[in-house]
């Protein structure tokens, strides 16, 4: 208490109550000194009649004690802040003490590190890609101006773990739980951890370390996950509630046609192409003004053949200038993959008509404004239209093809170096595996119980090989073409090479989806913004805050 609370809680008293706390206070102090003094006359009462050598043993004796108990009281203190210390580094403050607190729920340093630790093992893979050094102190480098990247990554743990709260504590409030479902994947999760690391041979507590930082615990592991699976169910929900009407999907669509419909085009990029020489020294030299100059006119040169070719229909023409100028094919992509190049905007214009042919320059600016020309897009416009299909499920067998071995039992290669896949053997183990599952019912169920015990498909095998409402753009050319094909009906099957994993796959169809697939993207679309809605709406009214132990993210 501070000297001037002290006066005033003595002036709030009565006088007569202050005249016996004074009394009080001046006996205690009194008393103080007494016993001082009685051990002084104490002390001195020893070393009378002693002689000099006496005195001088019984006072060197007197400051051992004295030395003695100071070394005592150091020494307790030391070993209370190196109890401090281990109990600090053992984690358990970190998993127990509150970091971070959003509404009613409180969260510890080792809950963030998970979502932390997501965040960075996400962006880790691709770090020379982002300016990431890994093996340097992430508070030492900035992702840009005035943030590092462990202000970014920590800040990416507290937000997404607030929206984890926040929707947690809006199910309770709505009486929702976790499924049965829920709580078998966060079953089947820890699972899988187990057996991993068993068969990688080192303890769980070790991987969880290792993977989600040092306070990292299974307990604490189980929590978050647990905690997140409630919250992606409860978000789900609450998406699921939002009903679209056929006027709303309308709409959405007549507002986004250019992002829905399939494009049928030609169109290439003839680069300026530059090439930097070096001198006497081997040093890099830049190309001249003039050389750059007439790359440019011959780019410009290449791009009007082009067009010309395009716009006459003569594809072997097309064929050759595409190889003789360098050309980059850019054809037929779908909305996501041009809308960001430069012809994006002629393409997507509502008067296009089949046959318009266009060329578009491509140009970059630099910091200092600068705008580079790099090539010339060379562009031909066939159709336009709203591809009216539904989206598949299917359940799939992947049989690896192996590579073939050479007479020192080493892998094949062909005269350019690529590596020689025994096809023909994985076709045999997936018609084997075919005319099994026939002979064991030859239904879904019987197909999903062989998935799992032979498919090399990791994405599908836990799930007894199947794949939900699989659209057109997310699955193999040759796949697209079975599954898509208008006779295909329940209960279809077949033997397909699968060239883009190395191997065959056995195929099982089992539906088509209600809606189409651009209704269904319609309908998620909407209901995205219907869900941000009401999670801006409710979100405010959950406050957070950190404590000191957020510094420990």
């Amino acid at each position: 208490m501070s000297e001037e609370n002290k006066t005033n809680a003595m002036e709030e008293k009565p006088e007569s109550v202050q005249t016996e706390d004074k009394k009080e206070t001046l006996q205690a102090k009194t008393g103080k000194k007494e016993r001082k003094k009685d051990k002084k006359k104490r002390e001195d009462q020893e070393l009378k009649g002693l002689s000099m050598k006496e005195r001088k043993k019984v006072l060197e004796a007197r400051k051992e004690k004295r030395r003695r108990k100071w070394y005592i009281a150091i020494a307790i203190v030391v070993a209370v802040l190196i109890a401090g210390l281990l109990f600090f580094d053992s984690g358990v403050l970190q998993r127990r003490m509150t970091a971070l607190k959003v509404g009613e729920k409180t969260y510890s340093a080792a809950e963030l590190d998970y979502y932390y630790y997501s965040s960075y093992n996400g962006v880790s893979s691709y770090a020379s890609y982002y300016g990431l050094d890994t093996s340097k102190s992430l508070k030492e480098q900035e992702i840009y101006s005035g943030t590092t990247w462990y202000d970014y990554f920590r800040d990416n743990a507290k937000n997404t773990l607030t929206n984890v709260a926040v929707l947690i504590q809006e199910a309770e409030k709505a009486g929702y739980s976790l499924s049965e479902e829920g709580r078998q994947t966060v079953e089947d999760n820890l699972q899988e951890l187990k057996d991993t690391c068993k068969e990688n041979g080192y303890s769980v507590a070790y991987y969880l370390n290792a993977t989600y930082g040092e306070y990292m615990n299974y307990a604490t592991y189980e929590k978050v996950i647990t905690d997140n699976q409630l919250a992606q169910e409860y978000e789900t929900k609450m998406k699921e509630s939002f009903e679209q009407s056929d006027k709303d999907v309308d709409a959405y669509y007549k507002e986004h046609s250019a992002e829905l419909d399939t494009f049928t085009y030609q169109a290439y990029l003839v680069p300026v192409s530059t090439e930097a020489g070096t001198d006497a020294e081997g040093n890099t030299e830049e190309p001249t003004e003039e050389e750059t100059k007439a790359a440019k006119a011959e780019a410009k040169k290449g791009a009007k053949a082009l067009e010309t070719a395009l716009a006459d229909g003569n594809e072997d023409k097309v064929a050759e200038l595409v190889e003789a100028y360098g050309a980059t094919d850019y054809s037929n992509q779908a909305y996501d993959g041009f809308s960001s190049y430069d012809f994006s905007d002629w393409l997507t214009d509502k008067d296009r008509k089949a046959g318009d042919v266009t060329t578009v320059k491509y140009e970059t600016e630099d910091a200092e404004e600068e705008t580079t020309l790099n090539g010339y897009y060379v562009v031909r416009f066939e159709k336009r239209y709203l591809d009216k299909y539904r989206n598949a499920s299917f359940r799939n067998i992947l049989v690896t093809a192996e590579a073939e071995k050479d007479e020192d039992d080493k892998a094949k290669t062909d005269e350019d170096g690529n590596t020689v896949y025994d096809y023909d053997a994985a076709k045999k183990t997936a018609e084997e595996l075919q005319t099994k599952w026939q002979d064991n019912g030859g239904d879904g169920d019987a197909f999903g119980a062989l998935a799992e015990d032979n498919s090399k498909d990791s994405a599908s095998s836990g799930n007894s090989g199947l794949y939900e409402d699989v659209a057109k753009t997310d699955v193999s050319e040759a796949l697209k073409r079975w599954l898509f094909d208008k006779e295909r009906k329940a209960g279809d099957h077949a033997v397909l090479k699968d060239e883009d994993n190395t191997g065959y796959q056995l195929v099982y169809f089992e539906k088509y989806s209600e809606n189409y697939h651009w209704q269904d993207v319609c309908i998620s679309a909407l209901q995205d913004e219907a869900y941000t809605e009401w999670y801006d709406g409710v979100a405010k009214d959950y406050k957070d805050s950190t404590t000191f132990m957020y510094r420990f993210v």
